[in-house]
């Protein structure tokens, strides 16, 4: 479940970072998302917290604040706002950070599978 919330949440930022620069974007569909992004990613991280995971947490966090501002934000974002957030998401690294930890979360959930038996 938190490897396809981490999907979905680099889309969203794929959607941001790839925005053309100087129009308005009309993002109101994307707000949707993002409002039920930063609910479940709450709830992840608070799991990551408690089991121990303190990478994932943080970078749950670090995404639940894009989430936030883009679910509570306009609908149509204006380009300097949007300029603002792209700035956000690339300073700061985040889009390779979502990529990575969903990567690891995806390798330890293939890794807790239960293997077929083979028979020689």
């Amino acid at each position: 479940a938190v490897g396809e919330h981490l999907d979905r949440s680099q889309m969203v930022l794929i959607e941001l970072a790839n925005a053309p620069a100087g129009e308005v974007l009309n993002f109101s569909a994307q707000r949707a998302v993002a409002d039920e992004l930063v609910t479940s990613g709450r709830l992840y991280r608070e799991a990551a917290v408690r089991s121990g995971d303190p990478a994932l947490a943080a970078v749950l966090e670090e995404l639940e604040r894009v989430l936030v501002e883009v679910a509570a934000g306009p609908e149509a974002l204006q380009p300097a706002d949007l300029e603002k957030l792209q700035q956000r998401i690339e300073s700061r690294g985040l889009l390779f950070k979502v990529r990575v930890v969903g990567t690891q979360v995806r390798e330890r959930e293939t890794e807790r599978l239960p293997r077929p038996l083979t028979t020689s």
